[in-house]
């Protein structure tokens, strides 16, 4: 905690000791859901959720998992108070899926405990996790030609699956007979039950050592708080309106590209976010509901904070968003919303570029543009049904002060790669190739982070493929003379003729032996190539990221194939010559 904020009515020991015990528990939540949960899709490529929430919705405190999950549960939550909030008892256990009742996307299923004090209902406990089949037209759910909610799989309303500890029987049986895995899926919905208790348990310990008065009160202090350092981080942007436009290659149903349009006013100690200008809703499964338009919206502007601060609900309320019903950012019913993903995560991109042009010494190029979904299924050895999904990501664009990381995910998922030793174990698919594409990676100052590639060999009888994927179109911007990252790639080789793929592969039929090659985008690069330092171009020429011939075409130094040393005097006229070809191109240079 900053020494100059006063918290009226608790001390400063007293408030630390509650934010970061309510943190702790959260955490807590989070471990307990990857340590039991069964889908690779939650326990390795940890596509999960958990937090506390107070008794009003309020997000408190949550775990190191995906922002955008976290950043919507108030917008899950406020819809399930006002629905059942008089009806909660201890032992309570809510569910929810629709997108148009405070959901997110229908695999995305949130789950809420009512947390009590004698009798006093003090908070909530918090879990979502992406399940791997909830039904639909597809294995996976996940269809790129969804036109309409109803193709997607169970739209699960705001309802108890337990009620006061006794679980709901003909909802459970219900929601198992609609799905393809229902022992995958029961378990997974166990796991986050089991992580809303492990939270309802450790918030009553955490009242009864420091009094429940304590605890509420340090909560609301808590989101004062956050909103007190949050319009104090906005009032030290430069005030103005700033514009960028991004695209996400196509809906899978028609060929347009659809464009994110941002104009992002800053002004005083207030944000305002409008995407009225984007494109209208579309036929396939990319819309957003408006509470992932404006989870988006809150994780990328605290990425441009400096102060650190709990965040919370305290620090949305300064940030307005607006986005008409009806456009692809506010899915109207029946809406298809599976691959929303890929626009939230062109959300980002989008208030990066504007932020970038407010305060370009705190500016991040795009990264891989979002998560791939590669799905595969069929029988196994033993003629047990599978499904293999998982989501692929990380490219950090370029930084202002450092280059873009490689293999990490972007700031929007932080979720994880499926470990190849999980992939080969369990299921019938052989992991041929894992790595970096070298020259990838946007050029500049500082580079992007570079693609990676994925190549499966599929080892059951038959089955089918599905890629939800973009960035094939429009690849990742640079910022400041920062070149572009490389795009991303379909390839299915069925006799080696390596046929190129779409973005959105719909349920196409695989055989045994047939590879599929995948490679996600790369992160743009920051500032002039030709300003890299030349030690850093021979470093990633001796590591593999770039080649010889990337490092002259790219970067302007020469460098020997047999000795890899620098030619100095080579490399002068090539950045003597880039240089004034930019200098001709775009008076007066700049990064700024």
């Amino acid at each position: 905690m900053r020494r100059d904020v006063v918290i009226p009515g608790i001390d400063p020991v007293t408030f630390e000791v509650l934010r970061m015990g309510l943190d702790a528990i959260a955490d807590e939540m989070a471990y307990t859901i990857v340590r039991s949960a069964r889908s690779t899709m939650i326990k390795d490529c940890m596509d999960y959720s958990a937090s506390l929430c107070t008794a009003k919705g309020e997000l408190i405190a949550q775990a190191v998992n995906i922002p955008v999950m976290m950043c919507s549960t108030p917008d899950a939550l406020a819809p399930t108070i006002r629905k059942l909030g008089p009806t909660l008892v201890p032992g309570d256990c809510i569910i929810l899926s629709d997108p148009y009742e405070g959901g997110s996307h229908l695999p995305d299923i949130f789950m809420f405990t009512p947390i009590f004090w004698e009798g006093r209902l003090i908070g909530f406990s918090s879990t979502c996790a992406h399940h791997a089949d909830v039904g639909g037209m597809v294995p996976g759910s996940g269809s790129s030609d969804a036109t309409e909610i109803f193709q997607e799989g169970l739209r699960i309303p705001i309802v108890k699956l337990y009620e006061a500890g006794k679980p709901n029987a003909a909802l459970y049986e219900l929601i198992l007979r609609n799905v393809r895995f229902p022992a995958m899926l029961e378990g997974d919905l166990e796991a986050q039950r089991a992580a809303c208790l492990i939270g309802e348990r450790e918030l009553q310990r955490l009242v009864a050592r420091y009094g429940v008065d304590t605890v509420v009160n340090g909560m609301e202090a808590l989101l004062d708080y956050s909103e007190r350092i949050v319009r104090e981080e906005i009032t030290a942007m430069p005030d103005g309106v700033y514009e960028f436009t991004d695209y996400v290659d196509e809906d899978g149903m028609d060929p347009e590209p659809i464009p994110i349009r941002l104009s992002l006013e800053i002004r005083g100690d207030r944000v305002i976010a409008d995407f009225s200008a984007s494109a209208k809703q579309v036929r396939g499964s990319i819309n957003c509901s408006l509470s992932v338009t404006k989870a988006s919206t809150f994780t990328a502007l605290k990425c441009f904070c400096r102060e650190p601060f709990p965040p919370n609900s305290g620090f949305f309320r300064p940030i307005e968003v607006i986005a008409p019903e009806g456009t692809v950012l506010n899915v109207a019913f029946p809406g298809a919303t599976f691959m929303r993903g890929l626009t939230i995560y062109r959300i980002n991109n989008v208030l990066f570029g504007a932020l970038a042009r407010a305060m370009p010494e705190r500016a991040i190029a795009a990264d891989e543009g979002g998560t791939s979904i590669v799905v595969m299924e069929g029988r196994d050895a033993e003629d047990e049904r599978f499904l293999y999904m998982e989501t692929i990501s990380g490219a950090w664009g370029g930084r202002a002060g450092a280059d873009g990381l490689d293999c990490a995910s972007n700031v929007t998922g932080l979720q994880s790669n499926t470990p190849v030793e999980v992939l080969e174990s369990e299921y019938p698919i052989e992991l041929v190739q894992y790595g970096f594409v070298p020259d990838s990676g946007g050029a500049g100052k500082h580079r992007g982070g570079l693609s990676l590639l994925r190549e499966y060999r599929y080892l059951a009888d038959s089955g089918t493929l599905q890629i939800r994927a973009d960035r094939v179109r429009f690849a990742p911007y640079g910022l400041f003379g920062g070149q572009p990252g490389g795009c991303s790639g379909n390839w299915l080789d069925p006799d080696g003729t390596n046929v190129r793929l779409e973005s959105k592969v719909k349920n196409r039929p695989l055989k045994r032996g047939e590879v599929v090659r995948h490679v996600l985008a790369a992160g743009g690069g920051y500032g002039w190539a030709f300003e890299r330092e030349i030690d850093a171009v021979l470093a990633d020429v001796r590591d593999g990221k770039v080649t010889v011939t990337g490092a002259r075409e790219d970067y302007g130094v020469a460098i020997d194939p047999t000795t890899l040393r620098v030619d100095e005097a080579a490399t002068a006229r090539l950045r003597t010559g880039m240089r004034a070809a930019v200098d001709a191109a775009h008076p007066p240079l700049s990064t700024q």
